[in-house]
């Protein structure tokens, strides 16, 4: 399972490396995978469908989208 930190910042990696574009791909694709069985794309249309509302995929992927508007 994806564990996302809440120290993380759109720069910052939880170990303090800097995170690349392809590294946060990366981790959206994983934590969409691990917690629903889905592509990040298909992750991130459920989340704007409203079908996670309430749901820890939910703030998973709300936390992931940030990453990836950084």
């Amino acid at each position: 399972m994806t564990a996302i930190a809440h120290n993380e910042t759109p720069e910052l990696g939880h170990n303090g490396h800097r995170m690349s574009r392809e590294d946060v791909e990366h981790l959206a694709q994983e934590t969409a995978q691990d917690l629903l069985g889905v592509s990040a794309d298909e992750a991130f249309a459920m989340l704007d469908r409203g079908e996670l509302e309430g749901t820890f995929a939910s703030s998973a992927l709300r936390s992931v989208r940030f990453l990836l508007a950084a």
